[in-house]
């Protein structure tokens, strides 16, 4: 489950809103709502509305779906089975790329870039653990330039950013100056169409007024090919409750964790340097583009029930894990809520398209027993989901068709998908990481 909070950056807020005004103001305010199903031959098979007044368009799925069915992944590589040397083991994948030729794994553990061709075989590494040139200390994330070829790798711990060629040659590395320091994984790092580095910087203030001792920030900060801070951008504020559950440990630190299924800020970077932003209380999220032009995407569909015995392993789980900080711990957020939120991630792809992950209703693990101990909570569920995703076209905001999510799919780092290509992590039954190419088989 994703769990963001954040505030504004002054500066950059005025800015933002600065370059809002101006854009709605450049164009003229209309509204009016049609039916695409009606009127456009390709889109018989959707139905739905759209509404635009001034720069938002709103477009709502009501039914049906632009493939008429439902894509399926086919696999085509596995990386990470013991099946080709040693480096075909993986350790701790924090980043991935991929080319029509190449699949790009960093691994935090190597402290290297392992790149394979498109039939799993280690062709070379970039990189080697240290602190020099073309060394690397903890890295965090892997993105590609698509302007100069080039792989851009960051630290979080030293805040680096490290150029490198597709053919291994390293070219340089710099330290933006950003605020705060950088913590977590996932979501790290977007480099454009156009060659901008886009870094969520991940940072804690004192939050005085509340009971809590710190507070967590995300900032967007977009960086010009030389690593030079060009602007900031923070994201959107909501007005809603927060589904989180804290134990303290000590006056000043405090661990906190989501409240089971419950509805949390999602976000992501795009591909042409927009924002795609939304709370899964809702099946509504919006792009955000830089022009000033916004497109909200909504759908009706059915909710996802909680199971009883679903809910009886959650609630223990949660206290498990903060039992674990605190052993007089009791609960202190909402209670689990009866359905589950409308998406838990969005992945922009790079052929213009949404991809929104959701989890259907659970089932429970056969032979499964209590863990011991809070990491092995985290680690072993008693109850596992189905999960697929819903994907929409960006350019019109339709709704495109389902795809069931690989299984053991890991949604950090985020997969590379364009086109067809689908490159993703998966883990084994054992917890095993295991990077999967696929091949997107849409309905006839």
């Amino acid at each position: 489950m994703n769990q963001h909070r954040h505030r504004t950056d002054t500066e950059s807020l005025v800015a933002y809103r600065a370059l809002l005004l101006i854009t709605a103001v450049s164009i003229l305010a209309t509204s009016c709502g049609s039916n695409l199903s009606d009127s456009d031959d390709a889109s018989r098979s959707w139905q739905g509305t759209t509404i635009r007044e001034g720069p938002t368009l709103t477009v709502r799925t009501t039914g049906g779906s632009l493939w008429g069915g439902s894509g399926r992944l086919v696999e085509e590589t596995a990386i990470g089975t013991e099946t080709r040397g040693e480096y075909d083991l993986l350790g701790q994948v924090v980043g991935m790329e991929a080319t029509a030729d190449r699949v790009y794994v960093l691994d935090r553990l190597a402290a290297a870039i392992r790149v394979y061709d498109t039939a799993g075989n280690h062709v070379l590494s970039i990189g080697r653990p240290g602190q020099g040139p073309g060394e690397l200390q903890a890295p965090t994330a892997l993105g590609i330039d698509p302007s100069r070829g080039h792989l851009v790798v960051r630290e979080s711990v030293a805040g680096k950013l490290h150029r490198f060629k597709l053919s291994g040659e390293y070219l340089w590395s710099t330290r933006p100056s950003l605020q705060g320091g950088i913590f977590g994984a996932g979501k790290l790092l977007r480099v454009t169409s156009d060659g901008v580095t886009i870094v969520p910087n991940f940072a804690y203030r004192r939050a005085p007024d509340t009971e809590l001792g710190y507070v967590s920030t995300t900032i967007l900060y977009t960086l010009d090919s030389t690593g030079a801070r060009v602007d900031s951008l923070p994201l959107p504020e909501y007005e809603h409750e927060q589904f989180v559950l804290t134990a303290m440990a000590g006056r000043e630190s405090y661990r906190p964790e989501p409240v089971p299924f419950g509805p949390q800020e999602v976000w992501a970077m795009g591909w042409d340097g927009s924002l795609v932003t939304g709370y899964s209380a809702d099946y509504r999220f919006e792009i955000r583009y830089p022009d000033g032009r916004v497109t909200v995407i909504e759908r009706e569909t059915d909710p996802v029930e909680v199971l009883p015995g679903e809910k009886t392993w959650a609630t223990d789980r949660a206290y498990g894990i903060l039992r674990s900080i605190d052993p007089a711990w009791r609960w202190n957020g909402p209670g689990i809520p009866a359905t589950k939120p409308w998406y838990d991630d969005i992945i922009p792809d790079r052929s213009g398209r949404l991809w929104v992950l959701r989890e259907g209703e659970g089932r429970k693990v056969e032979g499964w027993t209590e863990p011991d101990g809070w990491r092995e909570w985290e680690r072993n569920p008693g109850w596992v989901p189905d999960r697929w995703f819903e994907v929409f076209e960006e350019a019109t905001g339709r709704y495109l068709g389902r795809v069931n999510a690989p299984e053991g799919f890991v949604a950090a780092p985020e997969p590379v998908i364009e086109g067809d290509r689908f490159v993703c992590l998966t883990e084994d039954a054992i917890g095993r990481p295991i990077v999967r190419r696929y091949r997107l088989v849409l309905p006839a």
